[in-house]
């Protein structure tokens, strides 16, 4: 009895260890982009991923062994522009930059490489756009060894292009988070976003992550946690009611705004605690999906074991896992219905749909 009970328990777990190992070689969902035509010497350390919907940028940085002070203010990047719909290359351009491209500066990259004209790309390193004003980072103090780049928004009123006013981040004192040996941090601009139909701009920092109204950029809310980390993303759900902020390399929040909305009072207040969406050391980066069902978090351990994972934005849990490459992945965007991904081995592209149709498929091994 003892014997029949054992082997029906290692049976079960024989079979949840395979359903957590199933391993698709050349599956149909996902496959790898070329080398965009360069030698093995050619390739970057890294890609950077970003979209502006219509084309994808991705920025890759040149392998060095020794970085000096004059080769990080004077970077030269390569920018491969590639059409999502059929994955094809369109061009291949080098910009000599002085700070790392980001999903942010997806308008100065077209400004820059001259797929559009953009004058704000001559005077800030990244903006949003609401109405017709820019919320925009001044490209004074540029260092892509510090953090302190950016401590101030510039208001742009965009069909006079004059600077109607410049806004310094100076957080009060009793708002900020305590504990810290460097409490001045906080008030020190890691990203910027914005949700123009509710009026909101969202700044993330140290330990913080801030809420403005518009167009007056005046402080409606904040909310201040302890993990000593930059809050490196945010964005806003499309009914303006909860807010995701990626507190890179630890966790994925999501905070609830819906009580914004109705507040009267011009005072600052604080937001409740937030919701752990995923807690897990590795996360890089996050994307929802087109039809927000999904969020999609990118990880990485080290230089090595780049994963995707999809979590249900209803349920709030996790509900497929993707091994992508033995190397890290290092972002991700969505260009219609698929899933762009870039690593240290180059950049994948997965089918969303296909990929919902396929949960068990936990890793693969493109060709």
């Amino acid at each position: 009895m003892k014997r029949a009970l054992f082997q029906a328990v290692l049976a079960l777990l024989l079979l949840g260890t395979l359903d957590c190992m199933v391993v698709a070689t050349g599956t149909s969902f996902v496959r790898k982009l070329p080398g965009f035509g360069l030698s093995e010497q050619e390739q970057p350390y890294w890609w950077m991923l970003t979209t502006d919907g219509t084309v994808l940028f991705a920025c890759g940085e040149p392998h060095r062994t020794v970085v000096t002070p004059q080769e990080l203010h004077n970077e030269v990047f390569l920018i491969v522009v590639i059409d999502p719909a059929t994955q094809k290359l369109l061009g291949q351009h080098r910009v000599r930059t002085d700070f790392v491209p980001r999903r942010e500066t997806v308008s100065y990259m077209k400004a820059k490489l001259g797929y559009e004209t953009n004058w704000l790309a001559d005077h800030y390193d990244a903006w949003v756009i609401s109405g017709n004003r820019a919320y925009a980072l001044s490209a004074r103090g540029r260092d892509r060894l510090s953090l302190r780049a950016y401590n101030s928004i510039s208001v742009v009123d965009l069909d006079s292009r004059t600077v109607l006013e410049e806004v310094k981040v100076q957080f009060p004192p009793d708002l900020l988070p305590t504990g810290r040996d460097d409490e001045d941090f906080v008030n020190y601009i890691q990203s910027i976003s914005a949700c123009p139909q509710q009026g909101w701009l969202f700044t993330g920092h140290r330990n913080m992550v801030a809420i403005w109204r518009l167009p007056s950029v005046s402080l409606c809310a904040i909310y201040p946690f302890l993990l000593d980390k930059e809050v490196c993303l945010t964005f806003c759900s499309p009914d303006g009611k909860r807010l995701y902020a990626l507190v890179a390399p630890f966790e994925v929040m999501e905070l609830d705004i819906s009580a914004l909305g109705s507040q009267k009072s011009e005072g600052v207040v604080t937001l409740p605690k937030h919701r752990s969406l995923l807690r897990q050391l590795g996360v890089q980066d996050m994307v929802p999906s087109p039809d927000w069902r999904e969020l999609f978090v990118v990880l990485r351990s080290g230089d090595k074991d780049g994963r995707v994972l999809a979590i249900d934005l209803a349920t709030r849990k996790v509900v497929r896992r993707l091994k992508l490459s033995d190397k890290a992945c290092i972002n991700a965007v969505v260009v219609g219905s698929k899933l762009f991904v870039s690593a240290l081995d180059g950049v994948y592209v997965i089918d969303i749909d296909a990929w919902r149709k396929n949960p068990q498929v936990t890793q693969v091994e493109v060709k």
